[in-house]
């Protein structure tokens, strides 16, 4: 049984017009603002698990989950089962085909997720991060290439001071949302009134 993600790559036909996106890529015009992400970082090779499930839905529509955003808590960077279960919860949400985002501005310890994520699913060693890296924001798109499964992988080491990068999130197929970490960041601490 194969895992069934729906998010095989799509060519854009040669007659749809295409216009400069603005940081490098390129979109098709549509009647609608189309968000292009940067290139990826780079490509990790995954085969994903069998899975055997039974899941119990609303009716309301499919349920299905396609996209996350996570943020590493002081606890997911300690060892034990919290680590565990904060790794395990994104790769079962690859494994489901779900576009995850993670988000870690934990200065007071200093594991990296993201480097044990890329660990786990056989990724590239060009795509961890440097021992000395402890903040990052990182992108997991599971992908289907030619019938071989594939993790599209963005990520930005983050430094203190720095503004907070915006992220591609694929919600279906190829249609990704920006998501605009430093807006939210400031939009948040502008509703709790602090200063930024």
């Amino acid at each position: 049984m194969e895992v069934d993600v729906g998010v095989e790559e799509e060519e854009i036909p040669a007659d749809v017009p295409a216009r400069p996106a603005g940081n490098g890529g390129t979109a098709v015009a549509t009647t609608r603002e189309v968000y292009t992400p940067p290139a990826a970082t780079g490509i990790a090779q995954y085969k994903f698990p069998d899975v055997i499930e039974l899941r119990v839905l609303s009716d309301r529509g499919e349920g299905r989950l396609v996209g996350a955003v996570e943020m590493v808590s002081p606890g997911n960077k300690d060892r034990g089962s919290k680590r565990e279960a904060f790794l395990a919860k994104c790769i079962d949400y690859l494994a489901g085909g779900a576009c995850v985002v993670v988000i870690d501005v934990i200065t007071d310890r200093y594991a990296n997720l993201h480097n044990e994520i890329i660990e786990r699913i056989g990724g590239l060693d060009a795509l961890l991060l440097g021992e000395e890296t402890h903040l990052y924001a990182a992108t997991y798109r599971p992908v289907i290439r030619k019938k071989k499964s594939q993790i599209d992988v963005w990520v930005n080491p983050l430094k203190i001071g720095d503004l907070l990068p915006t992220m591609p999130l694929r919600f279906v197929g190829n249609l990704f949302v920006p998501v605009e970490l430093e807006w939210a960041y400031t939009e948040a601490c502008r509703r709790r009134k602090f200063s930024v």
